[in-house]
């Protein structure tokens, strides 16, 4: 299954929609966990030898976009936006937003099907998950 699609919006990056601004917003992450539980993922066949690139739900703090090693994990491809928040203070905040916008995981063996949480990835231009045993629609 392979979907691409194109951003013709202005897509409006409001910082309140994030618990913690320097990684992707909540849903975002609710949606790779749901996929990852609804296609087996303790299953899932890694490319990368290194853990380092594994999806891990364990730690809210951990950023899918950034690892430890400065990688994304493994199979997302993520869009920086940074933006500055003006508080009543005067004093500005600057953040960096994440979004993904990239899932390729062509035979990783993911079975199962896509959960309908992924309508909440708005910013997923790319999907690939061909060569897997998927049912199901979108």
């Amino acid at each position: 299954m392979r979907l691409d699609r194109n951003h013709d919006q202005d897509l409006d990056h409001d910082v309140s929609d994030y618990e913690d601004p320097d990684n992707i917003p909540d849903s975002e992450r609710r949606a790779l966990h749901d996929l990852f539980e609804s296609t087996n993922g303790r299953n899932w066949i890694w490319k990368q030898k290194s853990a380092s690139g594994h999806w891990n739900f364990t730690d809210l703090q951990v950023n899918p976009c950034v690892s430890n090693d400065g990688s994304s994990w493994e199979g997302i491809t993520c869009d920086v936006v940074n933006t500055t928040q003006q508080l009543q203070s005067s004093t500005l905040l600057h953040h960096r937003l994440y979004h993904i916008s990239k899932i390729k995981l062509p035979s990783y063996n993911l079975e199962g099907s896509i959960p309908t949480s992924i309508e909440y990835l708005s910013y997923l231009l790319h999907l690939d998950l061909s060569s897997n045993v998927l049912v199901g629609s979108i």
